[in-house]
């Protein structure tokens, strides 16, 4: 009959829905492995720039994936719809309730699936939003941490600097007088440089964690 036939279409439909979400699980499952994977190398990675720069090409890859699974979820939640729909149209046309019963039963549970697989995926992606703010939260501690080092860094060479001005000061020796001078010349080039350095990646930094 055509109710009979209407109510196959919408357990094709509802099957077809079906395997869509657990391939979309199996690829969760996978980009929750990777990120677990980030986490490990965050606990090993240094300050390098290169180290930094993966972790943060992987996190963009991360949150890529993470977006694709969002348009998927909002698909399966129109194809649940829809297949609400027909099920309803078909109890709504159903005359024969000892036939269809045990259709409308199959169909019913295979909704009631279809939406526990949902709601299973709208957690995992809950799940993968916290521990992709985590790798955040790493990545600008590592950049915090850098920045204090680079600090410290010019902290020390400008200290080097007024130590050999005092010597140059101090020393009666014109030669040597002279080469402390041509020292005290590349050290404020040196620091010059290493400021400006510092205040690049710095702004490059922030970049990436925005």
């Amino acid at each position: 009959t055509q109710v009979k036939a209407e109510l196959k279409q919408a357990q094709a439909k509802l099957s077809d829905t079906t395997e869509t979400c657990s391939s979309l699980s199996a690829r969760w499952e996978k980009s929750q492995q990777k990120v677990k994977e980030l986490e490990q190398e965050l606990l090993k990675c240094s300050q390098a720039d290169k180290l930094q720069s993966g972790l943060q090409e992987k996190l963009a890859q991360e949150k890529s994936r993470a977006g694709e699974t969002q348009k998927k979820i909002a698909k399966l939640q129109q194809k649940l719809k829809d297949s609400q729909h027909q099920l309803l149209l078909a109890e709504a046309r159903a005359s024969d309730k000892k036939l269809l019963e045990e259709e409308l039963k199959e169909a019913r549970e295979n909704e009631a699936r279809v939406q526990q697989e949902l709601h299973e995926e709208q957690l995992k992606r809950k799940l993968l939003e916290q521990q992709l703010e985590e790798l955040r939260q790493q990545l600008r501690h590592s950049r915090e941490t850098e920045a204090s080092l680079a600090k410290m860094h010019v902290e020390l060479q400008a200290k080097t600097l007024h130590v050999l001005e005092d010597e140059r000061k101090t020393d009666s020796n014109e030669k040597e007088n002279q080469k402390l001078s041509e020292q005290l010349s590349l050290l404020k080039e040196e620091n010059k440089a290493l400021y400006e350095e510092g205040v690049r990646l710095l702004n490059q930094k922030d970049l990436y964690v925005r």
